[in-house]
């Protein structure tokens, strides 16, 4: 069985998000016996697929030996190393790394602020509660929508003024719906029907 390990760790090293999950599952099945080598491949820098996909393969595990190393991936310089160790964490299960991932909700990606507020949800984390009101004025209306639906999630009382003030400037509607459904939510009151003019 153990043969199997190093292919299956070479698997990760794909553009497939579907042929890296195939692999992921199939590690996880191995156990303990994987670790090793996954960790190895997590700090490979030649070979960045491998490394990300490392990443979210020891989060799957749910390795809290290896929670350091994701950390520490959490501050690398490529951005989908970032991504995938946010991923892994939140993955894991790991609620010490909420300060560290809420802070990711002011990198310069994007896809990395949607993700770290995600992650902060999966883990029902408070901690970035304030990243969390922050975002609600990025200047990327999906991140605004994913933290609106956040307060809902992690229920941010005190987000209530703040989604009040989005409302009354937004003009997404998606980001409007979900902000609606927060405050209702959280207030009590049933959500209501965005404004013609707003959609």
């Amino acid at each position: 069985m153990s043969d199997r390990i190093p292919r299956l760790v070479g698997a990760l090293d794909t553009a497939s998000d579907r042929k890296a999950e195939a692999a992921i599952a199939a590690l996880v099945r191995h156990g303990p016996g994987a670790l090793r080598a996954l960790r190895a491949a997590a700090r490979d820098a030649a070979r960045p697929r491998l490394r990300t996909w490392s990443l979210q393969a020891l989060g799957a595990m749910g390795d809290r030996a290896s929670a350091p190393l994701l950390m520490e991936a959490l501050r690398d310089g490529r951005m989908t190393v970032r991504l995938h160790a946010v991923r892994a964490l939140a993955r894991m299960g790991y609620r010490a790394a909420a300060g560290a991932i809420a802070r990711l909700a002011t990198d310069s990606s994007g896809g990395i602020r949607v993700n770290a507020i995600d992650a902060l949800v999966t883990l029902k984390s408070t901690a970035g509660s304030a990243a969390v009101l922050r975002a609600l004025s990025d200047d990327r209306w999906y991140v605004r929508q994913h933290a609106a639906r956040a307060c809902r999630a992690l229920r941010l009382k005190a987000s209530v003024p703040h989604l009040t003030r989005l409302l009354g400037r937004e003009t997404r509607r998606a980001v409007i719906r979900e902000a609606e459904q927060s405050r209702a939510v959280l207030t009590g009151r049933a959500a209501e029907t965005p404004a013609a003019s707003r959609l």
